[in-house]
């Protein structure tokens, strides 16, 4: 009931990190302090975080295989990724086919052994449902694109949900002009005759809105909050990309250079976790949160002051400065370049001073 089209996400956390083995045993530890009143009371070592979620869209996807408690995702580009399958919710409620000759089917997660994903006949695609679209307008600028309400809800036949005149009342996408914050917990509606509504105690909004996404041709995937808000303009979209439109991915290559200068070229994994153009960089600017496929990236420049932001220019010439958090903080496991010698050269985040890509 929620991932319908192929440039939904899917999303689960790694099983484990093969990248590890290209460390040292004290390169995977890290210094851990406690301060009290702002006086460093004690100091140790601990084992670095490894724990990676995993998020790529279902058109980079060529199979899902589950197999006990893991699930074994096949990349386009012939990559296998092994995912934690109880850290895996986009599969927990199963998958609903539709069927030519069986018709309407509902799969529960644990009968599930193979999902191979294919391209949908011309005349399915035709009839898929239309996609909801539109611009979404913040303080910070607007974003427009195919658009995903409480990040679940992504077609005109799904509703906005809400109270109108002490009545609950519920009201489709495909009859909405436009959509404001009106308080707390309350949306103005604008529908596409004219009629103006208001709807009260809208489920979402009670604290548990968890915003919309927009997925944004310039930078790939934006998820505004509720409370950066001003508006949503809704208009037609069409079905969209269909799964030939997602070519496969490739290895991510570049230079990166260092606090002492030098710079490094080759293969590069960054944050010991992406390593394929098709995954995203993921950070927040404000209330902003910001997935970038690495495709979309040419450059990455962390400031030499650790409290500053960190800038990201992206090819098509517009950059941003995005918060020292997600893939940007200080947890960040580094970047791996596979140059030309038989192993790699590790370089850890608080040393990288730019990557070209």
């Amino acid at each position: 009931d929620e991932e319908a089209a192929w440039a939904d996400l899917f999303n689960a956390v790694r099983d484990d990190n093969p990248w590890t083995s290209y460390l040292t045993e004290e390169q995977l530890q890290e210094d851990r302090t406690l301060e009290i009143f702002g006086f460093r009371v004690a100091t140790w070592k601990a084992d670095v975080n490894l724990g990676r979620p995993f998020a790529v869209r279902f058109g980079d996807i060529a199979s899902i295989e589950t197999r006990r408690r893991r699930f074994w995702v096949t990349l386009k580009s012939g990559r296998e990724v092994v995912l934690d399958r109880y850290e895996a919710d986009d599969l927990a409620d199963g998958v609903r086919v539709w069927d030519p000759q069986r018709g309407t089917v509902d799969i529960g997660e644990w009968d599930i052994r193979k999902i191979e994903f294919l391209q949908a006949p011309d005349s399915n695609d035709s009839q898929s449902p239309a996609r909801l679209h539109g611009t979404v307008k913040t303080e910070n600028g607007s974003f427009t694109g195919f658009l995903q309400w409480n990040r679940e809800q992504g077609l005109l036949t799904d509703a906005v949900r809400g109270r109108e005149g002490g009545r609950y009342s519920e009201l489709p996408f495909e009859a909405i002009r436009s959509i404001a914050p009106a308080g707390e917990k309350s949306a103005h509606l604008v529908l596409h005759d004219g009629t103006e509504v208001t709807l009260n105690d809208i489920p979402e909004t009670a604290g548990r809105h968890r915003g919309i996404y927009v997925d944004d041709a310039r930078f790939g995937r934006v998820s505004v909050a509720w409370e950066a808000v001003i508006g949503v303009d809704l208009t037609p979209g069409g079905p969209g990309p269909t799964y030939h439109d997602f070519p496969a991915g490739s290895n991510l290559s570049g230079s990166v250079t260092t606090a002492s200068g030098d710079v490094l070229s080759g293969r590069l994994v960054f944050d010991l976790d992406e390593a394929e153009t098709i995954e995203s960089l993921d950070a927040p600017t404000g209330v902003i949160d910001y997935l970038i496929p690495f495709y979309l990236v040419s450059e990455i420049r962390p400031s030499a002051d650790p409290y500053s932001g960190v800038t990201v220019r992206l090819r098509s010439g517009e950059s941003l400065v995005l918060e020292r958090a997600g893939d940007l903080d200080d947890r960040n496991g580094g970047i791996l370049v596979f140059g030309a010698g038989a192993a790699p050269t590790y370089v850890p985040w608080a040393e990288v001073r730019g990557v070209q890509l």
